[in-house]
């Protein structure tokens, strides 16, 4: 019965303020954990019964009161009583009167080394009492015949002593037989403090020795250990307060941690950057640094964006910056190649060496100048050592002014493939090709050599050549379209703007292979240019 009212007795949380409850919370994590959290959170400011706090956190009574010790011992809580017919507020630590059972006539506070003094006083006049009693002996009470009631002591400021006053006017004496031990004795089992495994009628006191680990100690244990230091030195000068929760003000939360402790890494891995390294990492991160570090005049733009995964509009984008800020240096055309570049000229026709023949009469060794042979001779591109910068922003001209396919022509040209191979690829008709060509040569980026027989003969064969010899490019660009799954009329369209003369390239190509159409040259002619319009 005495368990269940120690049970039913009601505790209240202790927070005066927002930071002292995030000061307990703190306190409570580190030691128990979230179980220790849990009872903290579940203990109301009003107050909440210890069978109510168990059921609530689901714990061993064992476990929970070793929760409560602490919270008692940090100044978490609080335990409201009650006495007659209201409820006093009281903390744990006052000393609680029984009906039935031994009296602590020991009051709390700084004055109560005082009371001890004259408990000390009466047992000077029993001393061969004193003398039998040993510590940790135990002893039987006689029943008290009227137990004696010591008023809780009113929470105040600090510094202020604590005043005791008696429910009654005069407090009766205390039995002869109740021995009072010394304050360092003094300490209170589990089982005198909540009354359990004791009989109303009597009870043995035992001092038991307080150990560190393992079962369940007294809430006011720790304040008794607390006090006596101070009751032994109250009368000499008061010892500063040693500031037991200042530890706790500058506490810093996990978070807090973490970031304090990543900061000086990040500010070492700067420590390693150059100047213009930290510009381009504070604009672009770490891809920024990668590109940088790429650029050493050998990788191409292609390169770069493979390695690093950037997109050609980011890498101009950075260059840009990079250039703005003089960290790199670039050349771009229209400045310096201005003055000192000549534009790479069209070979002359002496340097040709082989040219078609417009007329079968004409012989194929005799090589044609002057536009004539501009218009023939199949070239074949090849890039120009230059800017990295330069061939990506000439990428983006192509991509504005041809599409698509004009930035591709441009990644074809390689020094090996010649126009009739690059349009084949692409899906350019051959003079958009060479539209591209003579763009990109006269920006200084490629350089035009007209293909010899041999490259000719070897790429098309005896057939091709023969059809070279007499139409030039053109004339290669339709024989390797025919055969292919199209008609006459994209045939055309990729071959040569000028419809009549593909018709006869046509018709050529076809008397050359042994095959006759039955069909008139003038009525392909008007089938080609009835279906529309070339489209640019």
């Amino acid at each position: 019965m005495a368990e269940d009212a120690e049970l039913g007795k009601e505790i209240r949380k202790v927070e005066k303020n927002s930071l002292q409850k995030f000061k307990n919370q703190n306190k409570v994590l580190k030691k128990f954990g979230k179980v220790g959290l849990k009872v903290y959170r579940s203990i109301r400011k009003k107050g909440i019964s210890i069978e109510e706090l168990m059921g609530k956190a689901k714990l061993e009574q064992e476990k929970l009161f070793e929760i409560l010790m602490f919270l008692k011992e940090k100044g978490m809580i609080e335990t409201v009583v009650e006495a007659g017919p209201g409820k006093i507020e009281v903390e744990e630590e006052a000393a609680m009167a029984k009906p039935e059972g031994p009296i602590k006539a020991r009051p709390k506070g700084k004055k109560k080394k005082k009371g001890v003094k004259e408990e000390k006083g009466a047992l000077e006049k029993k001393g061969e009492e004193e003398e039998k009693r040993k510590p940790g002996k135990k002893v039987k009470k006689e029943r008290q015949p009227a137990p004696a009631t010591i008023a809780p002591e009113e929470e105040t400021e600090e510094g202020e002593e604590g005043k005791i006053e008696p429910v009654r006017e005069e407090a009766p004496a205390i039995a002869p037989e109740a021995e009072i031990k010394p304050e360092e004795e003094e300490e209170l089992t589990p089982e005198e403090e909540f009354g359990i495994g004791k009989g109303p009628e009597e009870k043995e006191v035992e001092i038991p020795e307080v150990e560190e680990e393992g079962g369940i100690v007294p809430l006011e244990l720790k304040e008794e250990e607390e006090e006596e230091p101070e009751q032994e030195e109250e009368e000499g000068p008061e010892k500063p307060e040693e500031p037991e929760e200042e530890s706790y003000d500058d506490e810093i939360s996990p978070s807090e941690r973490k970031e304090e402790e990543e900061e000086p890494e990040e500010e070492d891995e700067d420590i390693f950057l150059t100047p213009g390294e930290k510009k381009i990492k504070a604009k672009y991160g770490q891809v920024g640094i990668d590109v940088y570090n790429l650029i050493d005049g050998q990788r191409t733009a292609e390169q770069i964006m493979k390695s690093t995964g950037v997109t050609e509009t980011k890498l101009i984008e950075m260059l840009d910056f990079m250039e703005k800020k003089g960290i790199i240096k670039l050349e771009h055309p229209g400045t310096k190649r201005k003055k000192k570049r000549r534009a790479p000229k069209m070979p002359k026709v002496k340097e040709v060496g082989f040219a078609p023949m417009l007329e079968e009469g004409v012989s194929p060794e005799k090589p044609l100048g002057g536009e004539l042979g501009k218009e023939f001779t199949l070239d074949v591109p090849s890039k120009l050592p230059g800017n990295m910068l330069r061939e990506i922003q000439m990428k983006a001209n192509l991509m504005i002014k041809f599409k698509k396919p004009g930035a591709k022509a441009f990644e074809l040209m390689n020094g090996s493939r010649d126009a009739v191979e690059i349009a084949l690829k692409t899906g350019l008709p051959l003079y958009r090709v060479y539209k591209v060509m003579a763009y990109l040569q006269r920006e200084g980026m490629v350089k035009l050599e007209p293909s010899t027989r041999e490259e000719i003969k070897r790429k098309y064969g005896e057939d091709g050549y023969s059809v070279y010899k007499r139409y030039g490019r053109d004339g290669v660009m339709l024989y390797q379209l025919i055969g292919k799954d199209m008609d006459l009329k994209q045939m055309a369209d990729l071959t040569s703007e000028d419809k009549k003369r593909v018709v006869e390239i046509f018709m050529f190509i076809h008397r050359l292979l042994g095959i006759e159409l039955p069909i008139d040259e003038d009525v392909l002619l008007e089938r080609i240019q009835s279906a529309g319009p070339v489209p640019k």
